[in-house]
């Protein structure tokens, strides 16, 4: 094959060791081989070409479905978002990529907190995309707890709680479960170590974060319950809603009703 004596020659490594990592690649690539064909470099090349027009497409649609118009961006900030996304053949993720394009074309956001975006992007799974969307998009709407309380007289009022939020919008390890249950085939003996290999990654990559430790007994017990950080709010905000949505946080005050 003319291609692999030209990576002979500049490479200097045998033919039966590139005729082997082309078999081995083709395998990789699976049905996806027969359409690239020829030379390696070439196939991965055009691959990635694809995804990221279909990533460049697709965010301009999004702009266009939110009447809004791109502004330039930086090379700095475009090349290794477009890099990364082309590496994304899951669709539900290459829309992820479209969003935090169209996100960074339309509100400039600084080039510090999309090379965020792209370290958090590049270091999820498909699985994990389709839960976390989940789970943020019910964190927006979830209502403040409610805690009824007696009054002196012996009528009750209902307390609405204060504080962002972040402080009481939480979710734990069988919340997470739950959608697993939904959206994978994994059996169910596995759904607890998936589920908490999701939280223990989102919490390294600052997405999350676990709630503080109770006391028990003198001891300090780990809590169950996750919270999304500020970074993760921004982060998701940019990847999962429409471009240039912004986010209340800002602690509301405390009320009482009549129960």
């Amino acid at each position: 094959m003319a291609n692999l004596d030209k990576l002979l020659a500049i490479g200097e490594l045998p033919k039966e060791v590139l005729a082997s990592a082309e078999r081995f690649l083709s395998t990789l690539f699976g049905d996806a081989a027969a359409e690239f064909g020829g030379l390696l470099a070439d196939r991965v090349r055009f691959h990635r070409l694809r995804n990221q027009v279909r990533i460049l497409q697709r965010a301009e649609e999004i702009l266009a479905e939110a009447k809004l118009k791109p502004n330039r961006v930086s090379l700095k900030t475009l090349v290794p978002l477009l890099e990364a996304g082309s590496l994304e053949d899951n669709a539900s993720v290459a829309e992820l990529w479209a969003r935090l394009l169209a996100s960074v074309a339309a509100s400039q956001n600084e080039e510090a907190f999309t090379v965020v975006c792209v370290q958090v992007l590049s270091a999820i799974s498909p699985l994990e995309a389709q839960i976390l969307d989940s789970l943020f998009k019910e964190f927006l709407v979830k209502p403040r707890p409610v805690y009824r309380i007696k009054q002196h007289d012996g009528t009750t009022r209902d307390y609405h709680a204060h504080g962002s939020r972040l402080d009481w919008a939480t979710f734990s390890s069988p919340d997470i479960e739950k959608r697993l249950a939904v959206v994978s085939t994994l059996p169910g003996e596995n759904a607890d170590h998936q589920a908490r290999y999701m939280l223990e990654n989102l919490a390294r990559l600052g997405i999350v974060k676990r709630g503080d430790p109770s006391v028990d007994d003198n001891s300090l017990v780990e809590s169950d319950d996750f919270h999304f950080t500020i970074l993760g709010t921004r982060v998701l905000a940019a990847v999962c809603l429409p471009p240039s949505t912004t986010i209340d946080l800002n602690p509301p005050r405390p009320s009482w009703t009549d129960a």
